[in-house]
């Protein structure tokens, strides 16, 4: 594809937010939802690559998208990976 730097915005995420997801889980207001707080807030930074890098990150890390504001359109490809034995959960944050 092509380079992709930060401010076009393609990933963002919160860097070692899982050190610190229990103390911020404890923080929130009672019935808060944890998935529709702002990961901005948290202290997100957007993530650049170069033509053919593959970014792996956790999951259970904060991560998304941001605004392009770069003067290029950006042309990314999102693969998700999955072990082949997943245990089913009922609730999960």
């Amino acid at each position: 594809m092509t380079d992709t730097p930060p401010e076009q915005g393609a990933f963002t995420l919160v860097p070692g937010f899982h050190r610190r997801v229990e103390d911020w889980l404890k923080s929130l207001p009672p019935g808060a939802d944890p998935r529709s707080q702002n990961i901005h807030a948290l202290g997100s930074q957007p993530i650049g690559g170069r033509a053919g890098d593959l970014i792996i990150w956790h999951q259970a890390l904060p991560h998304g998208s941001r605004p392009n504001r770069g003067t290029q359109p950006r042309m990314v490809k999102y693969i998700n990976m999955f072990p082949t034995r997943v245990e089913v959960q009922d609730v999960w944050l």
